[in-house]
């Protein structure tokens, strides 16, 4: 092997293992590290105010989903219960956009990445991306572990309804959407 390869090779593992640490080191396990018991209560607040930008260079802020009841979604590639669970929320995006409620993804990632990720699973729903600034929205959420997947559920006047550490369960998010679309009609 040339010196110049060894050298590339070196560099890229060295790369690896960086982004490799990065990860582990902002991805706890719900399961094992938070308690809802002392979580931070967010039912009945407000959505905090954002201004992140979409895949697509778009800006967006709470305003551009005001009158829907939303599903903030807090995910990255590299987590994989949040790959899992995404599928199912495009499913379930297609099947209630109608009646007024959307999935709003916020990644906590590359927006090259994530580009990538949303086109492979063929995800509609509007994808937000950035990194310290998405951190930011989601400790204002209260997710203050950075655990990830985390969601909440926003009613159309924009007021946390539910949240959620972990991986969503379809027959438990139709519950509780169903029950918001139906309360504010």
């Amino acid at each position: 092997m040339r010196r110049s390869d060894w050298l590339i090779s070196v560099l890229l593992a060295l790369v690896m293992a960086a982004g490799g640490f990065w990860a582990a080191s902002h991805y706890t396990n719900p399961a094992t590290t938070v308690n809802p018991e002392t979580a931070p209560e967010l039912t009945g607040k407000s959505v905090p105010a954002y201004r992140l930008g979409s895949i697509n260079g778009s800006l967006f802020t709470p305003a551009d989903f005001s009158g829907q009841v939303v599903l903030y979604n807090f995910w990255a590639t590299w987590c994989s219960p949040c790959r899992k669970e995404m599928p199912m929320l495009q499913r379930f995006h297609e099947d209630h956009k109608a009646q007024g409620f959307t999935v709003v993804g916020i990644a906590i990632d590359d927006v090259q990445a994530v580009r990538k990720f949303t086109t492979d699973l063929g995800i509609t729903y509007p994808v937000l991306v950035g990194a310290d600034d998405v951190m930011q929205v989601n400790r204002a959420f209260g997710n203050t572990s950075g655990s990830l997947p985390f969601s909440a559920l926003v009613d159309k006047a924009g007021i946390v309804r539910w949240w959620d550490w972990g991986i969503l369960e379809e027959d438990d998010l139709g519950q509780r959407v169903g029950a918001l679309l139906k309360s504010m009609d």
